[in-house]
């Protein structure tokens, strides 16, 4: 079944304000900050700042963070140098990537059971991607790069292992927007077609399109989140 933005992510939001009230024993506000690992494109570190419980009667809370993941195979390389600088062939491939992910969210909690609290959350999202490829012997060397705007939702259990300290799980969903996908060079598309600048493709005659651009490289689209971390509560 395709997925759909429509009705995935408020799905999250959905089950967790169908909880009954009478299951939610809320904390006091809390302001925290900690450090996470996990899966979003790739797998790397970040930061997480919250604030939680803003008021007695509606637990409701913002919270934020930076994710920075690593990719070992951030697409095909020697389509890219088609695409985005030129038709020469030859050199030892080297390649990497990374996104940098900031999130903001408001977040609601829905249930709490002894030391454990699970939270909803949802808001929007920025993400830079960047692939980077190397031809070695052959003296090319070039970055590909895009930045995107998009939405996630996800649910977040914290468990209190003392006064202040809290270790936590993420598990979302995220659609990341398609955005204008360009080069160190000359080229850059973009997803409706309008004020692009391709390179030819010299078999066929034609353009590049933004398409085959974007097959080149793995920017984020629908995403999978998959963090766990440790939170200091400031309070």
């Amino acid at each position: 079944m395709k997925l759909s933005i429509r009705w995935v992510i408020p799905l999250f939001l959905f089950v967790a304000m169908s909880v009954s009230p009478a299951k939610r024993n809320i904390p006091p506000r809390s302001f925290t900050g900690g450090v996470q690992v996990g899966f979003f494109n790739g797998f790397g570190p970040g930061i997480h700042l919250g604030l939680y419980h803003l008021d007695s009667s509606i637990p409701i809370g913002f919270d934020g963070g930076l994710l920075w993941t690593f990719q070992t195979n951030p697409g095909n390389a020697n389509d890219a140098r088609k695409i985005y600088i030129n038709d020469n062939q030859g050199g030892t491939v080297d390649e990497s990537g990374y996104t940098i992910r900031l999130s903001m969210n408001v977040n609601y909690l829905f249930y709490t059971y002894r030391s454990m609290d699970f939270l909803t959350y949802a808001g929007p999202r920025y993400s830079f991607y960047r692939a980077h490829y190397i031809f070695i012997g052959d003296n090319e060397d070039f970055f590909i790069r895009t930045t995107q705007f998009g939405f996630g939702a996800g649910i977040r259990p914290m468990v209190k292992v003392s006064k202040r300290l809290f270790v936590f799980m993420d598990a979302g969903v995220e659609y990341i927007f398609p955005s204008r996908i360009d080069a160190h060079g000359e080229f850059y598309y973009n997803p409706d077609s309008e004020d692009d600048k391709p390179r030819k493709n010299t078999t066929t005659g034609k353009d590049y399109t933004y398409e085959e651009a974007s097959d080149t490289i793995r920017a984020p689209s629908w995403e999978i989140l998959a963090t766990a971390g440790v939170e200091y509560n400031f309070n």
